[in-house]
């Protein structure tokens, strides 16, 4: 992946956003072509794979209560974690491309806005960079919410919490949410298959909140709930996002309407990785 920022007609445009834009400014795309690989990035690559192997088998054999993935501490939680997530944690994959980006793009004068705080990762690494104080995470999982503030009380970090769910309309101030088993299918839209429980969740108001934190870069992952509040975005702070999008749950058709809006808006975009996108404008 590459998201380094590049000048491109005075503006900061990631490299691979050149083919769309250049097609806007009569180039032809087709001349555009990407920079060959350097010897020393493949054998960077090459030794880390191999230092990830080596450090993955130690974890596997030693079983330690606490790792570390991109300077951040990280508590293993048996009880909670799938062993999925476990061998993730070990190898070192889990969020790696997201927190790439977001190392990539974050700004010191950045203040973020993430939703869907997962296990607290992701607002710990944005904190350990700009400071906790410019940086709010929000989680709908009740469960997580002990372990988000476990994992920045690790990192000695103290991003915001706020527990609820962001909605267009907050309603009576509470909400649905289906409590998946497997905690990271947790989310307002109710699980395909596999057991679940249903559990009330306070509401916040999307614009509200907006309006409030005035935010420059969002953060989102929440399992198919991007697409309704991505389509409401209106929030002229706002100039970069990190969005992993769930058409497997939303349906190809309001990805796409996400993408029309958020051109209407100025928005350019890049894919970190597979259903992840960075957007700036």
């Amino acid at each position: 992946m590459s998201i380094d920022p590049d000048n491109h007609g005075g503006r900061q445009v990631a490299p691979a956003c050149v083919s769309e834009r250049a097609r806007s400014d009569g180039v032809n795309p087709e001349r555009v072509r990407a920079p060959r690989i350097p010897v020393w990035s493949y054998l960077k690559r090459k030794t880390r794979q191999y230092g990830n192997s080596t450090r993955t088998s130690w974890r596997e054999k030693t079983q330690p209560e606490m790792i570390r993935i991109g300077g951040v501490r990280i508590p293993i939680d048996r009880d909670m974690y799938s062993a999925k997530i476990i061998q993730r944690l070990y190898d070192e994959g889990y969020e790696r491309d997201e927190r790439e980006a977001l190392e990539r793009t974050l700004r010191p004068g950045d203040r973020v806005l993430e939703l869907g705080s997962g296990i607290g990762y992701m607002s710990a690494v944005a904190a350990r960079r700009i400071g906790g104080d410019r940086v709010t995470t929000c989680e709908a999982n009740p469960d997580l919410i002990p372990m988000i503030e476990r994992v920045h009380q690790c990192n000695g970090v103290g991003p915001t919490v706020l527990h609820g769910v962001m909605a267009r309309d907050p309603g009576n101030g509470t909400c649905r949410f289906y409590l998946h088993r497997d905690i990271w299918s947790s989310s307002l839209l109710e699980p395909a298959k596999g057991p679940f429980e249903v559990v009330t969740v306070p509401t916040l108001h999307w614009q509200s909140e907006l309006d409030r934190l005035q935010p420059s870069y969002l953060l989102m992952d929440i399992e198919g709930g991007e697409i309704e509040l991505l389509q409401l975005l209106a929030c002229t702070s706002v100039e970069r996002m990190l969005i992993e999008f769930h058409p497997n749950k939303t349906g190809q058709a309001g990805v796409d309407r996400v993408f029309a809006h958020l051109a209407t808006l100025g928005f350019a975009w890049v894919r970190a990785e597979a259903n992840v996108y960075y957007f700036e404008r």
